[in-house]
Formats: structure tokens, C-alpha cells, sequence
């Protein structure tokens, strides 16, 4: 009976692994089912979401894409308009060049002919002072009398006076 203690310990130990085998079976089955399936799940919705961001992914790398052709298309243009009014402005300013070199020939013109009006008014005036001071000189009294006489009938016919 020595070996009595170890045995009832033995099938105590036993027993008790039966008694938690029964009682606990069922809560942990559940609880490792119930385990395995939250991490089936994890995994699952882990590959979805890594599977999402891939297509994402793409996306993107697409977008990036269509982006630098776009950028690329933009800047074309913009230097395509830029050239396009850089002619515009050029044409402009030739014809304003152009408009203003007119402008000038014909004010130097407008200058010109009230110039040579003005040298044909101070030459008349001397012609006419130089001729009065010869008819002066030359003309006797009656015929300085006639030419008084002349101008003053010209002044009535162009002016409608009669004597």
C-alpha cells in the first residue's frame, strides 16, 4: 500500500483530467472554432484589402501616367499660345510701328507745306514791298493816280459796291 498514494494520486490526476476534459471541452472547441475563424477571416479581409490597395495601386501609377502626358500636353500648348501671341503682339506692334512712321510723314508734310506757305507769304510780302517801292519811284503821279483808280474798281466788283 505504499504505492497506494501514487496511484490514488495518478487516478486523481486523472480524473480531474476527465472532470476538465468533460466540463471544458466544449467551451474551449468553441472558443478555438471561434478562434480559427476570426483569424480565417483576418486573413481573408487582409487579402482583400491587399488586393484593393494593388488596384489602387495601379491606379494611381495609371494616373501618374495620364499625368505626365497631360502636364506634357499642357506645356506644348501653353508654348504653342505663347508662340501664337508673341506673333500677334509682333504684328501689332509692326503695325503700330508703321502707323506712327505715317504719322510722322505726314506731320513732317503738314510741317513742310506751312513752311513753304509761310517762305511764299514772307517772299510775296517782299516782292510786293519791292515792287511798291519801284512803282513808287518809277510811276509819275497820274499814273499812281490810274493804279489807285484800277484797285479800287477790282475791290467794288468783287464786293458789289457801285458809285
Amino acid at each position: 500500500m505504499k504505492n497506494f498514494p501514487e496511484i490514488s494520486n495518478i487516478i486523481n490526476f486523472i480524473f480531474l483530467i476527465a472532470l476538465l476534459v468533460y466540463l471544458l471541452k466544449k467551451p474551449v472547441s468553441e472558443f478555438l472554432i471561434s478562434r480559427s475563424k476570426k483569424i480565417e477571416d483576418n486573413i481573408k479581409e487582409s487579402e482583400a484589402l491587399r488586393e484593393e490597395a494593388l488596384q489602387m495601386l495601379a491606379k494611381y501609377k495609371a494616373k501618374i501616367t495620364s499625368l505626365d502626358a497631360e502636364v506634357e500636353e499642357i506645356l506644348y500648348k501653353a508654348k504653342k499660345d505663347g508662340e501664337v501671341e508673341k506673333e500677334k503682339i509682333l504684328n501689332r506692334a509692326q503695325i503700330i510701328a508703321q502707323q506712327i512712321v505715317d504719322q510722322a510723314k505726314r506731320s513732317v508734310e503738314r510741317e513742310a507745306q506751312i513752311i513753304r506757305k509761310n517762305i511764299e507769304k514772307q517772299f510775296m510780302q517782299k516782292a510786293l514791298t519791292e515792287a511798291k517801292d519801284q512803282i513808287k519811284q518809277k510811276a509819275s503821279p497820274s499814273e499812281h493816280q490810274m493804279f489807285v483808280n484800277y484797285f479800287i474798281e477790282q475791290m467794288e466788283e468783287q464786293h458789289g459796291f457801285k458809285r
